[in-house]
């Protein structure tokens, strides 16, 4: 999904889609879309990439009352913006750090998942959404996979 509706029905990349083979994915054939009130409904967490990000999804969701919207580096133990690899050139210096949140945000909902269970409170499982990812959610996605069978968690 896009913050912006200028980048919807707009393709991966050709340096993003590049990126994502060196790291042994398939090119990802996802076309951008607006990011909508029906996916704030939908997901559980919305995260973005940078401050831009984040200001416009707490605009677009009036203020974000249910608390969903953040940054995916805001789960590391630096949080910081990713810069935007459209101005800069760094694709590869932008998926080491989308990776790197993605860990960390898994890390977090295992966290979130162990202690629910020691309350006694059951989550089956958790929906996503990361707006105008630079990459792709495929790497959000092969972290989720890698983790699936050990730890339970269906994202």
């Amino acid at each position: 999904a896009a913050v912006a509706e200028e980048e919807s029905g707009s393709p991966v990349n050709l340096s993003a889609n590049m990126e994502l083979e060196k790291h042994g994915l398939h090119r990802s054939e996802h076309i951008a879309r607006y990011l909508t009130q029906e996916d704030y409904e939908r997901f559980d967490y919305i995260l973005g990439m940078d401050m831009d990000n984040y200001y416009r999804m707490k605009y677009r969701f009036k203020g974000d009352p249910k608390k969903k919207v953040g940054l995916l580096m805001g789960y590391t133990d630096r949080p910081r913006e990713i810069e935007d690899p459209w101005t800069t050139g760094r694709f590869s210096h932008a998926y080491d750090e989308i990776e790197e949140g993605c860990k960390a945000f898994l890390a977090e909902l295992i966290r979130d998942r162990v202690v629910a269970q020691t309350k006694g409170i059951w989550r089956l499982g958790y929906s996503i959404c990361i707006p105008f990812a630079y990459l792709t959610m495929k790497s959000l996605l092969v972290s989720f996979s890698k983790c699936r069978h050990t730890n339970g968690l269906r994202c």
